[in-house]
């Protein structure tokens, strides 16, 4: 009698064990034991037991590849900061924008509509190492918020908000 390779019977043996526990599966459902409808529980008593043997096989995976940002260098003052970054905005140049300003409020302020923004009652005393400063377009009254931190001795955007109401 002629007995098969080892890799023939492990794939029998995985095959086995698939249908075994498919045929568990199905049968593991409840059936209607009465005309009302309410489902029995599946007998609790009956356990099974199965073995298998499996070999992992080796696998190579690859980093993805990321694009880092330099951080921002900042400004001397809020007003500055805000100054350059908006000068930037209507340039349309975010490498400059991103000198003084996070990605989030590069994205955040490119997205607002171009128009004539003017510093609207200057930006706030800053006196806890984070300020806010507003641009106005005042023949739309549309906005944009700028939110800053100080750095060690500079200002740096970390966020901004565009508003058209």
């Amino acid at each position: 009698m002629r007995t098969a390779p080892r890799p023939a019977r492990r794939l029998l043996a995985t095959a086995g064990l698939a249908l075994l526990l498919l045929g568990t599966a199905a049968g593991c459902s409840g059936s209607s034991d009465d005309q009302t409808g309410t489902m029995s529980s599946p007998d609790k008593s009956a356990t099974m037991q199965a073995s298998s043997t499996t070999t992992a096989k080796p696998t190579t995976t690859t980093a993805p590849t990321t694009t880092t940002v330099a951080a921002p260098v900042g400004a001397g003052s809020p007003e500055d900061a805000t100054a350059q970054l908006y000068a930037a905005f209507q340039a349309g140049d975010r490498a400059a924008a991103a000198k003084v300003a996070e990605p989030a409020a590069i994205d955040a302020v490119f997205a607002a509509v171009p128009g004539p923004y003017q510093p609207y009652r200057g930006c706030d005393t800053a006196e806890f190492g984070t300020s806010g400063c507003l641009y106005r377009d005042r023949s739309t009254n549309h906005t944009i918020q700028f939110d800053l931190e100080k750095r060690g001795t500079v200002w740096v955007v970390t966020n901004g908000f565009y508003s058209a109401d």
